[in-house]
């Protein structure tokens, strides 16, 4: 819990400092304030803290009841708290017209933060393009009297109907609606419901007619400490993810719960020490696992699900918080307790390479840190290699992890790897006090090939449906398939104009199950594992996802050459979006998709999808990769896991001319990380890339993504 809300500040600036994979960077935000311990509590404090990504930005705060508007002007990088009223808080079971609506010219981030007297809670805010229409609750547990389990729906700037299929009672108009039914609600626009229980609401399903945002949390959470308000803004069933990694806490002397949510029939593999378990979970199922400080907690899955880590509180030094009861203002000599938080971990997709970390005045600041085990040397805390830190192996994984405290002076403090993605968490606090969060990205533009791209706009990133990334696909729309083998491949595909790439011109190529198109000639025989780029010996080739692609359990493999006027007219439309400097008219495209393909040895129901999109003027050639789903890397014949399709030697992306001198390596490649490319992208659009190849492979990287 803490008293003292100005060491708070601090803390959350550094939380504020970037944007992960752009999730949490925006133009409009909408948030409220739960019920913070008791409506009696002194000293309520109730802010947001903003921080500007672009020069000259402007913020317009405003709240319908209490009447309150603030408009802020904010330099590149800057911070600013806004307090607001202190009738902003939602006090009972009911509907609000206290919704906090922040609006910008310019991308920003918000944080939101709750306090009275020993009682703080915060979260991150997700922009209005990362709302959705289907939520499920998580609320930890505890017997604290006069506490609440409590969450609260947002409508935006729509009136919406909300579903709300209750897993715990609550009363609504001095009605009862028992565990097991349905209450329907009426939102007008900027409308917020807040419902609270004594009883468990984890596993509440949220269905609402338009995108809503949903706040979950706990008034006053106990459970080896005194309590803390806990809140996270949680994210939808469309952006949770199938793999997660959740660190411990060396300073934990008891145990952790990770809450695991399925919206389906959901199977999920679970590592935490040398032994691996497997649960099978129901739509709407809430899983709790025990997380000791020793080991880690790795998480996969075969469907999307959604997992948030509950700090229960802690003790540090010999004495348990028993043995310091009564308790006083100041922290005994010696000892500390931090009081519970709830942190919504992110999937392995939503890592990326570079946080920033700004002035923590907390007494203890911690950051933890989860990498690839073979490129966690490369990490740089601060522009210099990080030293002295014990890095510990999570079982089950290519990943290692570590925690590092920072103290109460780091200031302005980078954290960054020059290639590959990892996850940051932020926890800690001072006497009485416990705090969490992920950490978020910066968004750093970086070549990608030896010359100078071009290097484009960054506009506020949304991932496109499946439909709309994906070209029409399929025997509907005249595409041939692939015969369903190990290994196999097209027959020879002539094609009826010549295709530029790396400076020459090919007539003929080949499709080949295992996610690459090459030139000339086949690959080589049984080449299901992806040799390093360049190869010794082999043809020029375009690799999407080249993995050990298995489709006689599942899936197909589809290609067809086109010269349809729509088509076309849409290649022309992307190449000139993102290459304004060109003049290209497409004559010709030749697309190849693998539609939800499994992997070779696969004992689970993960697959993949994506597509290639060749395209040319006759001089000037271009490549799109689609990424639609991916879900699993490698085949077992790879050494890969057959439950979790993980693991071994992943799939690799890129191309290459042939010679051993000309290639282009995707980020990620033949690493754990490539799991993420369905996320990122180097056209600031969440799976889809885009590359001239004609003479040169060229194009643009940026963090900024999803």
């Amino acid at each position: 819990m803490a008293k003292r809300w100005i060491l708070f500040l601090g803390t959350v600036l550094m939380l504020l400092s970037g944007c992960c994979k752009g999730r949490t960077r925006g133009k409009k935000f909408l948030t409220a304030f739960l019920l913070n311990l008791r409506e009696s509590q002194p000293n309520a404090k109730f802010e947001l803290l903003i921080t500007a990504h672009r020069p000259a930005t402007t913020v317009t705060v405003t709240i319908n009841e209490p009447n309150f508007q603030k408009i802020i002007s904010l330099s590149e990088g800057h911070t600013v708290s806004v307090q607001l009223p202190t009738s902003t808080e939602m006090q009972g079971t009911g509907i609000y017209d206290s919704t906090v609506l922040i609006q910008a010219n310019k991308e920003i981030s918000v944080l939101c933060h709750s306090h009275k007297d020993y009682s703080t809670g915060a979260t991150v805010l997700y922009p209005d393009h990362q709302l959705g229409q289907l939520y499920y609750v998580v609320t930890p547990v505890d017997d604290l009297p006069h506490s609440f389990k409590e969450f609260a729906i947002i409508a935006d700037q729509d009136p919406t109907q909300v579903n709300i299929h209750l897993k715990g009672p609550v009363t609504f108009k001095r009605k009862v609606y028992p565990a097991g039914s349905k209450l329907v609600i009426d939102l007008k626009a900027f409308q917020v419901i807040q419902l609270q229980s004594t009883e468990d609401l984890s596993g509440t399903r949220i269905e609402s007619t338009k995108p809503v945002a949903v706040l979950s949390g706990h008034s006053c959470a106990k459970k080896f400490t005194s309590c803390d308000h806990v809140v996270e803004q949680l994210l939808p069933v469309p952006n949770w993810g199938t793999t997660f990694i959740v660190p411990s806490l060396s300073y934990q002397n008891n145990f952790d719960v990770a809450y695991v949510v399925a919206s389906q029939n959901t199977l999920i593999t679970y590592q935490s020490g040398v032994k691996e378990k497997s649960h099978n979970l129901v739509a709407g199922e809430v899983f709790q696992i025990a997380l000791t400080s020793s080991e880690p907690l790795y998480i996969s899955a075969d469907a999307k699900i959604q997992v948030l880590s509950f700090f229960t509180g802690a003790t540090t030094g010999n004495r348990s918080y028993t043995q310091l009861l009564p308790l006083v203002s100041e922290a005994p000599e010696g000892s500390s307790i931090y009081d519970p938080f709830l942190i919504n971990i992110p999937s392995l997709a939503s890592y990326c390479r570079q946080y920033h970390v700004y002035e923590m005045k907390q007494k203890d600041n911690y950051i933890v840190i989860i990498a690839n085990t073979s490129e966690s040397s490369q990490i740089i805390l601060g522009k210099r290699a990080i030293e002295n830190v014990h890095w510990r192996p999570v079982p089950g994984t290519d990943y290692s992890w570590a925690e590092l405290l920072l103290g109460s002076e780091a200031k302005a403090l980078s954290v960054e790897h020059p290639t590959s993605p990892f996850g940051l968490l932020i926890a800690g606090g001072s006497y009485r006090d416990g705090y969490g969060s992920v950490a978020l990205c910066s968004c750093r533009l970086s070549s990608s090939s030896s010359e100078k791209p071009q290097e484009l706009p960054l506009t506020t990133p949304v991932k496109k449906t499946k439909e709309s990334l994906l070209y029409p696909y399929g025997t509907d729309q005249g595409d041939a398939k692939n015969p369903k083998a190990d290994d196999g491949s097209s027959p020879k595909i002539s094609t009826d104009v010549s295709f530029p790439f790396y400076g020459k011109d090919y007539h003929y190529l080949y499709v080949d199950n295992n996610g690459v198109i090459s030139f000339g000639m086949t690959l080589p025989e049984f080449a299901f594992t992806p040799d390093p780029l360049p190869l010794k010996d082999g043809p020029p080739l375009i690799a999407p996802f080249w993995g050990d692609v298995y489709t006689p359990i599942k899936g197909e493999v589809f290609w067809r050459q086109t010269w349809d006027f729509n088509l076309l007219k849409r290649c022309t439309e992307d190449i000139n979006q993102f290459f304004p400097e060109i003049s290209f008219t497409a004559a010709w495209a030749f697309i190849a998709t693998w539609d939800n393909v499994a992997y070779y040895g696969s004992k689970t129901k993960k697959v993949n999808t994506f597509q290639v999109v060749l395209t040319t003027d006759g001089e000037l050639s271009f490549v799109m990769f689609n990424y639609a789903d991916i879900q699993w890397t490698t085949g077992t014949a790879s050494g890969g896991n057959a439950k979790t399709g993980l693991g071994g030697i992943p799939a690799q992306a890129g191309f290459d001319n042939g010679d051993k001198v000309n290639y282009y390596i995707m980020p990620g490649s033949r690493t754990s990380d490539i799991i993420n490319i369905a996320e990122t992208s180097n056209v600031n659009s969440p799976g889809f890339w885009i590359f001239q190849v004609d003479q040169i492979v060229s194009g643009v990287s940026t963090d900024c993504y999803f």
